[in-house]
């Protein structure tokens, strides 16, 4: 069912990847080669997509496959400043959504489209790079989607940011389900994370902390959480492991120094 607002949302759409890449029309694609895969309609929508700095959706007919289906291509545009993993996952989360909304089969494309994490170049993994830690939300492969009769290319914008993926009381609630349907780990990506856990829970129980470093605690980019002080959560760590009796501390930092400090003091 669509959301209230969904209809004004859509009819906005121009203006909302317009606001939404201006911001980053200082940033310079990186080159994408089309694979020999795609057909020549295909090859000529994504060096459309590789000389532009901001795109919107379109709708397009590669071939007769799956008249009676309607697929959407979740393309992901580059930004200024590279992202993590996970803020490509809210992205695609978003614009699944999006898709599901509107009836159409969702498919993410990470193979022909350039991505903030390094492209996969590891033999017999898989080309595209969402699937390299991923399920796709559709069993129907790539390929065939590019020689089907009624294909939507995703345009650039958040589409996370106007269904409220911002708001945390209300996340875990709307999404949950969807994600757990449509954003699966697969396997290979749940057994290491089976086997980490399985190393590690033995001990008994582990606090957990995270410090973000880097540009988040020297920069403060704009609408991001402040981050606290080393300091600060390594002070808390010890009181919350003294408090209640905990023996072990996971840290996840980018900063070696961060980890010195924890690691010297616990």
């Amino acid at each position: 069912m669509f959301r209230e607002d969904f209809h004004y949302k859509r009819k906005r759409i121009s203006e909302l990847c317009k606001n939404h890449f201006k911001r980053a029309s200082y940033s310079l694609l990186r080159g994408i080669a089309p694979t020999s895969s795609l057909n020549s309609m295909m090859a000529e929508k994504v060096e459309k997509y590789k000389n532009r700095l901001m795109y919107p959706e379109e709708v397009c007919s590669f071939g007769n496959l799956n008249p009676d289906k309607t697929f959407y291509v979740v393309r992901v545009m580059p930004q200024p400043i590279p992202t993590g993993l996970f803020a490509s996952f809210l992205y695609v989360a978003g614009h699944i959504y999006n898709a599901n909304e509107r009836g159409m089969i969702p498919i993410v494309d990470m193979e022909n489209y350039d991505v903030m994490f390094p492209k996969n170049k590891l033999e017999n993994t898989p080309k595209n790079s969402w699937e390299l830690f991923f399920e796709q939300p559709t069993d129907i492969p790539l390929e065939e989607v590019y020689r089907s009769k009624n294909v939507t290319l995703s345009c650039g914008y958040d589409w996370w940011k106007a269904f409220g993926f911002g708001e945390p009381s209300r996340t875990v609630e709307k999404y949950h389900a969807m994600i757990s349907r449509q954003m699966r780990f697969n396997a290979a990506t749940s057994k290491f994370i089976d086997d980490a856990w399985n190393k590690l829970k033995g001990g008994g129980e582990i606090l957990s902390v995270m410090s973000r470093g880097t540009d988040y605690r020297i920069k403060k980019p704009k609408d991001h959480p402040i981050q606290p002080a080393p300091e600060f959560l390594l002070d808390k760590a010890i009181d919350m492991m003294s408090k209640y009796g905990i023996k072990r501390c996971f840290l996840k930092t980018e900063e070696k120094k961060v980890n010195d400090m924890f690691a010297a003091a616990l």
